[in-house]
């Protein structure tokens, strides 16, 4: 079976970075940062990395996800 080729000669996702100009600017930035937001039972708020294993950075605990 022979994958079918863009009528551009273009990736697909060139493609459409070209028509969105944010996606553009997001992608020369390096992409998207993904942060979240976690509170402890510690009572501290603290911002890291998106991930299954995040852990308070003050009393270790884990977090959920």
């Amino acid at each position: 079976m022979v994958a079918p080729t863009p009528l551009s000669g273009q990736d697909p996702a060139a493609r459409s970075a070209d028509r969105d100009p944010v996606v553009a600017r997001v992608r020369s930035a390096g992409g998207p940062i993904d942060n979240a937001c976690y509170s402890c039972s510690c009572g501290l708020v603290f911002a890291a990395s998106v991930s299954t294993t995040v852990a308070c950075p003050h009393c270790g605990a884990s977090q959920a996800w």
